[in-house]
């Protein structure tokens, strides 16, 4: 779903007020009428059943969403670590900026170039690489 985190919010509220308008006029009509309920009607008549039904609303509309995309941009990441090669710009989970100047795979680190005029050399774990940058 397209929706931003507002626009999820918005439309829960208006989702929330209108179950709220329906088990108004439900309860009305029921009261006057005084037969037999049905079990639907005695199943939307229970606050409990509006709990439940938002909180499932809560979890499809935001959690589901945010879960998949992270694990989306999981993926990704990875992807782009295992064809990591040197010369490729990235960003390590601490902020540092550098050039892959070379590639350990056996002890799983990096040496990264962070100064062209000094040539300072970094060697980091290929895990705190959190973002390689597309040139």
């Amino acid at each position: 779903m397209g929706f931003g985190n507002s626009s999820r919010w918005s439309l829960g509220l208006w989702l929330g007020c209108l179950a709220v308008s329906a088990h108004a006029q439900e309860g009305g009509a029921t009261e006057a009428t005084a037969g037999p309920q049905s079990f639907w009607v005695e199943l939307f008549s229970n606050p409990v059943t509006f709990l439940l039904l938002f909180m499932v609303l809560f979890y499809l509309l935001l959690i589901v969403p945010n879960y998949r995309s992270s694990k989306k941009t999981q993926r990704e990441l990875e992807e782009r670590l295992s064809n990591l090669k040197k010369n490729d710009r990235v960003v390590t989970s601490f902020g540092v900026h550098g050039v892959v100047a070379a590639i350990n795979s056996d002890s799983g680190t990096v040496t990264l170039r962070i100064d062209e005029n000094t040539n300072a050399k970094l060697t980091v774990n290929r895990e705190t690489i959190r973002a390689v940058k597309k040139d």
